[in-house]
């Protein structure tokens, strides 16, 4: 059965004005959950999660 080609797919969500409810505390919590926190234009928050799919699977081809 082929398994396809690994890729990494992003899923970002951004949370304007958002940087000043945000505390280091809860990035790097965030972060050992391995979701990146940066802050844009010092108030606004974008979370990333970065995963490993695999082609097959993200097409639904079997």
């Amino acid at each position: 059965m082929n398994k396809g080609i690994k890729v990494k797919e992003l899923s970002k969500k951004v949370f304007k004005n958002a940087a000043s409810t945000l505390t280091l505390q809860e990035a790097s919590e965030a972060y050992k959950n391995k979701i990146a926190t940066a802050v844009n234009d010092g108030k606004d928050i974008t979370l990333i999660i970065e995963k490993e799919v695999n082609v097959c699977e993200r097409n639904k081809f079997y």
